[in-house]
């Protein structure tokens, strides 16, 4: 599969398929939202761009990509090597409905950016890599929730960026699964404009009890021409 190398940032410098699933503001914005330390797990790693935007920052002193597509693991492992991180970024293949095998409780924190959209969602004309990464085929928002609360310590913390429309499904299965959500704010294309995204940080075995972050901006203008401030603080925080 044919390559091309994305600059992230100063610090990372990011292979991709041309014909897969390319790195987003999705992930910027999940990895600034992370407010643990320790060791963590990524489900659903793709290229392993969130594991090494949070080793980069320091944000983790270690990270396992779990990811099905052996495509991505390959390339996960060989973006760790050339940022630097080959040491303490692991890119595993597992079907993350299939993590027996792991202890459980054996991470500080989980971050996941999973697929949005329904398996039967839309006019699909897309790779089947595309295809795994963007929809449920393989696997659903519960499995997700449920690797997660399987793979964190109590009292650890669990990070999602989701779509908007799709926030009462998340809600739902962070909760069935003893993940209590404590934080939430809502990402906006620019003022006026629908939520697109939502991002998540629930804890395990926590007590009720949620708090609405101020509403993140991505674009200061209708056009869409100029990132808000926030947006050129994040960039620039992992810089």
């Amino acid at each position: 599969m044919e390559t091309i190398i994305t600059k992230v940032n100063r610090s990372i410098l990011l292979s991709e398929y041309t014909d897969g699933i390319r790195f987003g503001t999705d992930a910027l914005l999940l990895a600034d939202f992370v407010s643990g330390r320790g060791k963590c797990i990524d489900l659903g790693a793709g290229s392993g761009i969130i594991g090494l935007l949070l080793l980069s920052s320091g944000k983790a002193g270690s990270v396992d990509g779990i990811e099905i597509q052996p495509q991505y693991v390959s390339l996960a492992t060989d973006n760790a090597l050339q940022n630097g991180f080959s040491q303490a970024y692991t890119a595993i293949q597992r079907d993350i409905t299939h993590l027996n095998q792991f202890p459980a409780g054996e991470y500080d924190y989980c971050v996941s950016n999973p697929p949005y959209l329904k398996a039967d969602s839309g006019f699909n004309n897309e790779s089947g890599a595309l295809n795994i990464a963007r929809r449920e085929v393989l696997c659903k928002i519960d499995d997700i929730c449920a690797a997660a609360s399987r793979s964190v310590k109590s009292g650890g913390n669990v990070y999602i960026v989701y779509r908007a429309d799709r926030l009462d499904s998340l809600l739902f299965s962070l909760k069935k699964h003893s993940l209590q959500p404590k934080r939430l704010r809502v990402i906006c294309p620019s003022a006026g404009k629908k939520p697109s995204l939502v991002l998540v940080d629930a804890k395990k075995d926590a007590a009720e009890g949620m708090v609405f972050e101020n509403i993140f901006y991505i674009y200061t203008d209708a056009t869409h021409s100029e990132y808000s401030e926030e947006m050129k603080k994040i960039y620039g925080d992992f810089k």
